[in-house]
């Protein structure tokens, strides 16, 4: 079933194209059947998405309208991401971050020993986990450039003076080294980067 645009011509006799018309009548119906309840649907549910699948583009689209806002897709270290621009600016504001291989570790509550990371508006990463000691503390995900913050808090039940920080010159984009200067002492950490 192939959609004619060449139909009905002005010389037709309704007749002559009855069949083309209704080919084209059911390529329109299957094709927006695709992501969509069909216009065949006779439920309230005629011309809703059933979901939404976008094109990759490798730019913020051409020729967006002013006073419109735009949310397209764009691929980013080989893995598509949604944007969002508003109007004609060419401003574009990363939505989401996908990093497949380590979805198991996405945005877990952090319980003894887990850890977990989610992502924040501008292709930030946001990392957090528990940890205990003297300790290499290694990410979830490993960010792509910077480490911007790293930070520690204390989880203990004693009055001691302990000292717990993050060792200077330890922070890369995998992991950061935390020194104890008791013993055993547990903490959350919490870390962000691009």
């Amino acid at each position: 079933m192939t959609f004619n645009p060449n139909i009905p011509q002005p010389t037709d006799d309704l007749s002559d194209s009855q069949g083309d018309l209704l080919n084209n009548n059911l390529a329109l119906d299957a094709s927006f059947s695709i992501n969509h309840a069909a216009f065949s649907d006779t439920t309230a549910d005629n011309g809703k998405h059933t979901y939404v699948e976008m094109l990759n583009n490798g730019a913020i689209p051409a020729g967006l309208a002013s006073g419109q806002g735009t949310i397209y897709v764009k691929s980013i270290l080989g893995r598509s991401q949604l944007f969002y621009s508003p109007g004609n600016t060419t401003n574009e504001y990363q939505i989401t971050r996908t990093i497949t291989p380590d979805y198991a570790t996405f945005a877990v509550n952090t319980g003894a020993g887990t850890s977990g990371w989610t992502f924040l508006p501008g292709n930030l990463l946001m990392q957090w986990g528990i940890g205990s000691g003297s300790s290499i503390v290694t990410y979830p995900v490993a960010f792509t450039s910077d480490v911007f913050n790293v930070q520690l808090t204390m989880i203990r039940n004693s009055t001691n003076k302990d000292v717990l920080y993050v060792k200077p010159g330890t922070v890369t984009t995998t992991a950061f080294q935390v020194i104890d200067t008791s013993s055993g002492n547990s903490f959350y950490w919490m870390a962000i980067g691009l």
